[in-house]
């Protein structure tokens, strides 16, 4: 899991390093999707990829990734919902965007530095997606997520 952990992240720095280079364009839904779904492979080992075991993706990390994915990294971010997330936090910004775009639901923890896993991921990419509806009308959480990634070509 690490070595697929470590993968995804030198994908998403990949990614991330172009959209410095063209900050003012956003992404395409479709390459949004193509680049979630790397995301995913990477996570499930269905990507031929194997790295250094010393690194995993942290929650926190995660949703810092998919907000700079989506281009949101210059949007502003409101509130402090989760006690774990303090405004000098490096996540604060993306978990507070994240939670006013709906991709994650408020509650008192987010646990920003535990590893983020399969399902949340999924979850996470699925609603930031705008698929939170479908989910929840196939299952919610986690089956009805991983049914609408599947079918948009997220998850295998």
């Amino acid at each position: 899991m690490k070595n697929r952990v470590t993968a995804a992240l030198l994908s998403l720095c990949i990614v991330l390093a172009l959209s410095a280079v063209m900050p003012d364009q956003a992404y395409a839904a479709e390459e949004q999707r193509v680049l979630c779904r790397t995301l995913v492979d990477t996570i499930t080992g269905t990507c031929v990829c194997t790295l250094s075991d010393e690194t995993g993706l942290s929650r926190g990390e995660a949703v810092s990734a998919l907000v700079r994915l989506f281009g949101l990294e210059r949007a502003e971010a409101q509130g402090g919902q989760y006690s774990d997330v303090k405004e000098d936090s490096p996540y604060y910004k993306a978990v507070n965007l994240a939670l006013v775009y709906d991709w994650i639901a408020p509650g008192e923890l987010f646990e920003p530095e535990r590893n983020i896993t399969e399902d949340e991921l999924i979850k996470i990419m699925v609603s930031a997606l705008g698929y939170d509806y479908a989910a929840g009308y196939m299952g919610g959480f986690p089956s009805g997520y991983r049914t609408v990634a599947r079918r948009l070509g997220l998850y295998t």
